[in-house]
């Protein structure tokens, strides 16, 4: 059971409240929710690309693991360490720890002298200065100002009411996009960007773009499951990572002239599961149909957890490629398919019937309940409100409220003009 404990009122000095200095973990959450690839220029004048920032270790060791980074000479892989100032790689004693000899890349805050270790030390090749990681953290100081107020009674209505204001935000980008696709490639594209998720969401719109819907369907209907997983595996350039032939993408490409991808495009390499870009498109096109069943438009045939049950798939990983991912089967869960239903499905069902919203609404508010990220774990903990949610689990449209508030008011500094200041004074 996850239990958000209420925070204490902030630490302060003369009624004002004291702002703490930024530290490592800043910088490595900073690190963690970077898009990439992104371009820097090292400490010594180079031009570097990092294709994929990493996995963050929990563990002993280096800060990420399995980084790949474009030089002007060649595309390599290591880990990275994050440090404040450069000269803490040597405070720390990382020259002489084997466990940092994979390092490829310093990440530091500032460089307050210059550090010139000696040739036999080991020291990463490159090493970047890191900005912009106070704007990213700006939030927390709004949120300390309402950190020792009281919750509510109804401030589930409250994040319920900003939880659908998200999605009819999601519904308003739905019509720019009608613009461009028709009603069956706009769902598609929609399904590979919810599916690509924070990290790969263009790079599965650039799948839609290359693989259309009509091509999409055909692929789905006659290609076996060993083929399917095959013609991903060389179309989103993981037979070259793995090192792993793909016939069946060969002869697609040379059939269709279709441009697959390179492994270095995606973010993360290495991640659980549920993440590989190669697994979810092969689990989507799988049950290609039945999502496509449901989606036209399920909310009047489906209860809102028939739908979730619906979107939920299970299959094996094809036999001749499970040793290469080290499992036997694959799946979308229930988190996944709620996330799908409301980043995805209901935006689409809102544009092409504005009248269904209260209808919607109450369907929405049927949908299972799932674990908060831990982002909103961490602003429930920061804020105390509401400190009630010690279930584990959130009502989906109030934690689509939790996200509203977090990225329109809190990080932005907006504390006056947020919608729960009002509510917490007693001013309905």
């Amino acid at each position: 059971m996850m239990s958000f404990a209420a925070a204490g009122p902030p630490a302060s000095h003369g009624g004002q409240v004291c702002e703490r200095s930024l530290t490592e973990s800043d910088y490595q959450r900073h690190w963690e929710e970077l898009s990439f690839p992104r371009e820097f220029t090292t400490l010594a004048g180079a031009r570097i690309t990092v294709l994929d920032g990493g996995v963050h270790n929990r563990n002993a060791g280096p800060d990420f693991l399995n980084a790949l980074i474009l030089t002007e000479q060649d595309v390599i892989q290591g880990a990275v360490e994050i440090h404040l100032q450069q000269e803490g790689w040597w405070m720390h004693g990382h020259e002489s720890d084997r466990r940092y000899r994979g390092v490829v890349l310093h990440v530091v805050g500032s460089q307050e002298r210059s550090a010139n270790p000696r040739r036999d030390q080991h020291y990463p090749a490159h090493t970047i200065l890191l900005t912009g990681v106070a704007k990213q953290t700006s939030g927390t100081a709004g949120r300390r100002r309402c950190g020792h107020l009281e919750p509510v009674e109804w401030s589930d209505r409250l994040l319920e009411d900003l939880g659908w204001q998200r999605i009819r935000r999601k519904a308003s980008r739905v019509g720019e996009l009608r613009k461009k696709y028709s009603q069956e490639d706009l769902w598609y594209t929609k399904v590979l960007r919810c599916l690509g998720y924070g990290h790969n969401h263009r790079q599965m719109e650039r799948v839609a773009d290359v693989v259309p819907f009509s091509l999409a369907r055909e692929i789905a209907a006659h290609f076996s499951a060993k083929h399917l997983f095959e013609f991903l595996l060389g179309f989103l350039g993981y037979d070259e990572y793995y090192g792993c032939p793909a016939p069946a993408w060969e002869q697609m490409a040379s059939d269709f002239q279709l441009r697959g991808f390179r492994y270095y495009h995606w973010h993360p390499l290495s991640s659980r599961p549920a993440n590989h870009p190669l697994f979810r498109l092969y689990l989507f096109l799988s049950v290609f149909e039945r999502w496509y069943a449901l989606s036209r438009p399920g909310y009047q045939r489906f209860s809102a957890r028939e739908c979730v049950e619906g979107l939920q798939v299970r299959k094996p990983v094809p036999a001749r490629y499970a040793g290469l991912f080290g499992q036997q089967t694959i799946s979308i869960g229930k988190v996944q398919a709620v996330e799908l239903v409301l980043n995805c499905l209901v935006p689409l069902w809102l544009h092409e019937d504005a009248d269904a919203r209260p209808t919607l609404r109450r369907w929405a508010q049927d949908l299972p309940g799932i674990p908060p990220y831990q982002k909103i774990v961490r602003f429930i903990r920061g804020t105390r409100w509401p400190h009630s949610y010690s279930e584990g689990t959130i009502q989906p449209l109030r934690l689509q409220g939790f996200l509203h508030l977090r990225e329109h008011w809190c990080n932005e500094e907006r504390c006056q003009e947020c919608p729960v200041m009002p509510s917490l004074h007693g001013r309905k």
